[in-house]
């Protein structure tokens, strides 16, 4: 009754490690950590429960289009 509502974002299954270089536009479904970079757009399907994570030097040079970036 009084506790937090339970998250229902998708958890993080995919990573872009460091030193990682991807061109082009990249589709996820559920969870991406970037920690490399990615030279294109990022979208999620279904967009409802995605989530992107982003490392300090992890970079987007496109659009993103996901529910939560953390």
């Amino acid at each position: 009754m009084f506790g937090r509502k339970k998250q229902t974002s998708a958890r993080i299954e995919t990573l872009v490690a460091a030193g990682t270089r991807i061109e082009g536009n990249v589709t996820v479904a559920g969870g991406l950590h970037l920690e490399g970079t990615i030279l294109g757009n990022v979208t999620a399907d279904p967009p409802a429960k995605s989530v992107l994570s982003v490392a300090p030097k992890g970079v987007v040079e496109g659009n993103v289009d996901v529910a939560r970036v953390i």
